[in-house]
């Protein structure tokens, strides 16, 4: 077999395979389409939209439904949503890089940096570590305090204070309580060791950095009228649009707006383990200790 017939061989074996794979690709895409849409329909949702990547590719960006119900605006990848809890997940990597720099550490007491940081039990507001807010165990019953913040004009400092007053429902560290108070607390930490507000770091040290340009702390940097996805909520059998309710006073919980094609970066980051761009913005090291159960939480009889 001559060199040029071989190199022809290779070159048609090649395609073929590409051209089955670019087959396989367009049969999945398009059961995703199907599967997709039909979750719209059985889950109420006017719209969503996906991001999937494999390694270092997006191999789906894509939206679906609608911005806002009886509207024809389409959801697309750069359709901006209230992220809301996803938010949390930028503060524990905001404290853990703040701990890759010796500015903090895991198990430093909250009132080394909030010395006004006040519990109910004298003896938890003492010991309360940086590590017991990330991991939900303050004592507090999920959603304790939350209408201290939920529509109020309180301040980020004033609803923690307020806190003080919760009565807890569990011993310290003893079960899983899930707070948004107090990653407000591990959010004003940051700012406390940083010099710059939650916000600042946020915007300067994570979505700057990963070029998310359509992402923000706060529904005033929205375009309410641009490519935003209303809020929505169900009345008997309707689902109505409704108004956004700012949330900049518990902003480290949850304040934060993006879309799909923004978040893929954030997740990316993720599986790069803190490297991004020969950067690392966040050391494998504290990545893994966020990533590590801290809580445990037993298997309800229910969950079988």
């Amino acid at each position: 077999m001559n060199l040029l017939l071989k190199h022809t061989l290779i070159l048609v074996i090649a395609l073929s395979a590409s051209l089955k794979l670019s087959a396989q690709q367009r049969q999945v895409t398009e059961d995703l389409d199907k599967y997709f849409s039909e979750a719209l329909a059985k889950w109420k949702v006017p719209g969503m939209a996906i991001a999937i990547t494999l390694d270092d590719s997006v191999v789906l960006l894509k939206g679906y439904g609608i911005k806002e119900t009886g509207k024809n605006g389409r959801i697309d990848e750069n359709t901006s949503f209230a992220v809301a809890s996803n938010t949390k997940s930028f503060t524990a990597t905001a404290i853990a890089m703040l701990v890759d720099e010796g500015k903090i550490h895991w198990d430093d007491k909250v009132t080394d940096y909030l010395p006004w940081f006040k519990l109910y039990d004298p003896y938890v507001t003492a010991n309360m570590t940086i590590r017991d807010l990330l991991s939900h165990r303050s004592g507090l019953e999920t959603f304790s305090g939350d209408l201290i913040w939920y529509g109020s004009t309180y301040s980020r400092d004033e609803i923690i204070k307020r806190a003080a007053y919760l009565k807890p429902n569990y011993g310290f560290r003893a079960n899983f309580g899930y707070s948004n108070i107090m990653y407000l607390a591990a959010g004003q930490i940051v700012a406390a060791a940083s010099g710059m507000s939650w916000d600042e770091f946020i915007d300067q040290r994570i979505l700057k950095p990963l070029g998310m340009k359509q992402t923000s702390t706060s529904i005033t940097k929205l375009d309410l009228k641009g490519n935003t996805a209303i809020p929505h909520n169900d009345v008997e059998e309707d689902i109505i649009a409704i108004n956004y309710l700012n949330w900049d006073n518990i902003g480290p919980a949850g304040s934060i707006n993006s879309s799909a094609a923004d978040m893929i970066k954030w997740i990316q980051l993720q599986l790069k383990k803190g490297k991004w761009d020969d950067q690392t913005l966040v050391s494998e090291k504290s990545l893994r200790e966020l990533w590590s159960p801290q809580t445990i939480q037993r298997v309800s009889a229910n969950s079988e």
